[in-house]
């Protein structure tokens, strides 16, 4: 949009982010990209399922939702086929997320979009969580924010961002219907 309408976007005064659940994007440290996202529709992570399901922790209230696009299922599947890539990822986020992270320098989620991986990081009645019980990190979660509130912030003067310091960034938490009655 920039080079096509360098005017147009020269007057671009907000950009809208909405949800897109249950697709993973995994950051390094540094915020960058260390695997490539996991889709919503990818079952790559069926080939796990048993093995997460038998190692969970007993009466763990996350278990009756395992399935292969459960995050949990997705991370143990990156595991076993990619394990240096997982031994990078510091932090999984939602593309919403990501966009703003990369517009904003925030880098939050929210209690909805990432409720499946924070019940599996959640310690079950045993006292271990889902991702401990497979051997897997559990502080792979952002700051989460109230599922209640659209977000709005300004973007920040970022290397590799397109947007001018100062624009606003707003994003729902629960789809574009908030960010469509605001007109944007």
């Amino acid at each position: 949009l920039a080079d096509a309408e360098p005017i147009a976007f020269a007057a671009t005064g907000a950009i809208a982010i909405s949800a897109f659940t249950r697709t993973q994007v995994f950051l390094d440290a540094a915020g960058q990209v260390a695997h490539p996202a996991l889709l919503w529709h990818d079952a790559r992570a069926e080939t796990v399922v048993g093995e997460l399901k038998a190692k969970c922790p007993p009466g763990h209230p996350e278990a009756a939702r395992l399935n292969a696009f459960h995050p949990a299922a997705r991370l143990l599947w990156l595991a076993r086929t990619a394990p240096d890539a997982l031994a990078r990822v510091t932090k999984i986020v939602e593309p919403k997320d990501w966009l703003n992270f990369r517009l904003t320098g925030v880098l939050a989620g929210d209690v909805i979009s990432l409720a499946r991986l924070a019940a599996a990081a959640a310690a079950g009645p045993d006292g271990r969580s889902i991702l401990s019980a497979v051997g897997l990190p559990t502080a792979l979660l952002p700051a989460l924010t109230p599922h209640n509130t659209a977000r709005e912030r300004r973007a920040m003067a970022l290397k590799g961002s397109l947007l001018g310091a100062g624009i606003l960034v707003f994003f729902a938490v629960f789809g574009e219907g908030v960010l469509g009655a605001f007109g944007i």
